[in-house]
């Protein structure tokens, strides 16, 4: 009876572990991360676009010259 009392407690401390909950936390942190990104490059995508067209532009007028 006292081996059957202990499968039963150990089997349901594995049940209310923290581990799913850790698991989930990082898959939050991890969606959360590529938002930001995403909306960092949408933000910023224009302008850096410009930025190297215009580098561009002046390297190829410098090799032009």
């Amino acid at each position: 009876m006292t081996e059957l009392f202990h499968t039963i407690r150990t089997r349901s401390h594995r049940h209310t572990s923290d581990a799913g909950a850790s698991m989930v936390e990082y898959a939050l942190l991890v969606v959360l991360i590529a938002i930001l990104g995403f909306v960092a490059v949408q933000l910023a995508g224009g302008t850096l676009s410009d930025t190297y067209h215009d580098i561009s532009d002046q390297l190829t007028n410098a090799r032009a010259n």
